[in-house]
């Protein structure tokens, strides 16, 4: 039997020490309350890893969790043709 997928968490990156916290320490919170499922983190900018260096870390497969406040450009876009490229085949 397969393992479970992760779930990776996508957030927007941000240049503020105080944003970076926010995220790790929900993320936190998720791993608390689910404590057999590996969550991971990645940033579409300015923080590491990046998408394609967090897929490339995780042993199999994820479900990508966007962590941003508004369906915009990102959600629509950038995530998705990040996540293509890090698909297999």
């Amino acid at each position: 039997m397969s393992a479970a997928p992760a779930l990776l968490a996508v957030a927007h990156g941000t240049r503020d020490a105080e944003g970076v916290r926010t995220v790790r320490a929900l993320l936190d919170e998720v791993r608390r309350t689910r404590p057999g499922l590996r969550v991971e983190v990645a940033w579409l900018g300015l923080v590491e890893p990046s998408v394609p260096r967090a897929l490339a870390a995780l042993p199999g497969p994820a479900v990508a969790v966007p962590l941003l406040l508004a369906r915009g450009y990102h959600v629509r876009t950038d995530l998705p043709a990040l996540l293509a490229d890090a698909a297999p085949g």
